[in-house]
């Protein structure tokens, strides 16, 4: 109200007169993080004017929440220790009231952008059935906000909001490894997604010594179905196969988490050789396993022969589907030819000779495959020349 005095008459008029409004500048831009309790000030005609020469019960809000507490500095100074909040959409209008006037500002003020940093541990491992991963975050706020996490393209059996830093996701069963991690904030259409490559993997097929087995007991003809456990093979069929160093089984089967079978092919060798098992994603490695019954020499046939040699049948057992480069001596001779015939059969042509009771030996050259190091066989005494013939009539 404005009123004039001249002498004793007094004239009055309501409503003329008002002191201006806080101005908060356009320029004016606030950025605290989502758990708040941070003093920021709006100082400077830059940023505040008509803030009043005294406290007249000053106060500042966030859009629609006050601050913790409001300072009343000067006609251009306000300090406000901003509230908790979180907030993925536009930023908020800052308000101002001193006494009953109040200024305000559209899109002044912000809370820091949610941030989504690493998994914990790093790499995030997980066995194939899944389990729970923590993520490390920032700014996510004081309470939950609507939040979902993905593994890869696969939603988290659950995802919970437990803290200003940490999210908790329960991944999903999985054979993969250097995933993307993606956690969703907020709602359609203000909601943000927040992503971090490489982030997480699923724990590797396990085959290393003291957990890997591989029991089978397989002629050299292959066919026969071995079993191999270990661990990490995952809760569902994701296409293994196995190979017997670098020849690749007839057929592999996943059956569970800790094997798998597979029908093995045919080779010859009795000492231990490497396995590999491949998924679409991983390939672990058993350096050492006994795959092949060893291959055996039971007796040659005939036993003997004539002093200029003959032919002579090796009857043996695992000696494989084809010929490996056989050969074979009688005593510390070697045979005229030595010819593979079957899995149970070698035959010998033995050199001339004029001596008894000679150990037979059989050599299998080495293979890259199966059979890296070469074989020996041999059995004792088991072949002799005709002896001398004086008798009568002869």
């Amino acid at each position: 109200r404005f009123a004039v005095t001249a002498g004793e008459r007094a004239g009055t008029l309501t409503e003329a007169l008002s002191y201006n409004a806080p101005l908060i500048q356009a320029n004016a831009k606030i950025l605290v993080p989502a758990l708040g309790n941070t003093v920021f000030e709006l100082d400077g005609a830059s940023s505040l004017v008509h803030a009043g020469v005294a406290d007249y019960t000053a106060a500042a809000r966030f859009g629609a929440t006050g601050c913790e507490s409001t300072e009343w500095k000067s006609d251009t100074q306000v300090a406000c220790t901003a509230p908790s909040g979180f907030r993925v959409g536009p930023p908020l209008p800052l308000a101002v009231t001193v006494g009953q006037q109040v200024g305000t500002v559209d899109g002044a003020a912000s809370y820091a952008p949610p941030n989504v940093i690493s998994a914990n541990p790093p790499l995030g491992n997980a066995p194939p059935i899944g389990g729970e991963v923590f993520f490390l975050t920032e700014n996510l706020g004081r309470f939950d906000a609507t939040f979902s996490a993905r593994i890869g393209h696969t939603s988290c059996g659950l995802t919970e909001w437990r803290s200003d830093t940490s999210i908790q996701c329960n991944a999903a069963m999985g054979m993969r490894f250097a995933l993307p991690a993606v956690v969703s904030v907020g709602v359609a259409p203000d909601g943000v997604m927040l992503t971090v490559t490489e982030a997480f993997s699923y724990d590797a097929l396990d085959l290393t010594a003291g957990v890997a087995t591989f029991e089978a007991s397989t002629p050299a003809t292959g066919g026969f179905t071995g079993t191999l456990t270990g661990a990490n093979f995952g809760y569902d069929d994701y296409t293994v196969s196995m190979r017997v160093e670098g020849t690749s089984c007839e057929e592999t089967f996943w059956t569970s988490d800790t094997s798998v079978t597979s029908k093995v092919a045919s080779g010859v060798g009795s000492q231990s050789l490497g396995i590999a098992l491949s998924t679409d994603a991983f390939v672990a490695t058993l350096a050492s396993a006994s795959v092949y019954d060893p291959p055996l020499m039971f007796h040659a046939d005939p036993q003997n022969t004539p002093p200029a040699g003959g032919q002579v049948e090796l009857v043996t057992l695992n000696l494989g589907v084809y010929d490996v480069t056989f050969s074979a001596r009688v005593g510390h001779t070697i045979c005229r030819l030595t010819e593979w015939r079957s899995d149970t059969s070698v035959q010998c042509n033995p050199a001339s000779g004029m001596r008894f009771a000679l150990d037979v030996t059989l050599t299998m050259a080495g293979n890259a495959g199966w059979n890296p190091g070469g074989l020996e066989i041999a059995v004792t005494e088991a072949f002799s020349y005709d002896e001398l013939d004086l008798t009568a009539g002869v």
